[in-house]
């Protein structure tokens, strides 16, 4: 997905939650911090891989759930503490949007890509050997 595809996406999950659930747009802080955390696994990865080689594709670190499940929970926990606890489920939900909308839509055309969800446990199809920053194999 494009940058402006996952910060839409992520937007309008969490509007329709926010209406849903709290029976109010999203506020200011809220709607900014999902768009930023659906964008930031590709800010992550994508000058780690490409600017840095530190990986030999975008999918790697930002994107796994073994990284981004805690992050999102950290985050989380940090934004309740300081009373914004909605500016923390829109941070959960914009950065855990984002490897599942980089690997849906391969799913469905039937070419798989969950694997970019399991960084260092399995690479991506398609990628030479590891970069040392990869246990798989």
């Amino acid at each position: 997905m494009w940058p402006w595809e996952h910060a839409a996406v992520a937007y309008l999950v969490y509007s329709l939650f926010s209406h849903a659930y709290y029976r109010e747009s999203p506020g200011a802080l809220a709607a900014l911090t999902v768009v930023f955390a659906s964008v930031l696994p590709d800010l992550i990865d994508k000058p780690l891989a490409y600017q840095y080689g530190m990986f030999d594709t975008g999918y790697a670190l930002g994107h796994s759930v073994f990284v981004g499940i805690p992050f999102a929970i950290l985050v989380g926990i940090v934004a309740h503490r300081i009373g914004r606890p909605r500016v923390g489920l829109a941070f959960g939900v914009g950065y855990l949007l984002h490897p599942l909308g980089d690997s849906v839509p391969h799913y469905l055309r039937g070419t798989e890509r969950f694997e970019v969800l399991f960084w260092p446990f399995a690479e991506p199809a398609g990628t030479g050997a590891p970069t040392g920053w990869s246990i798989s194999r």
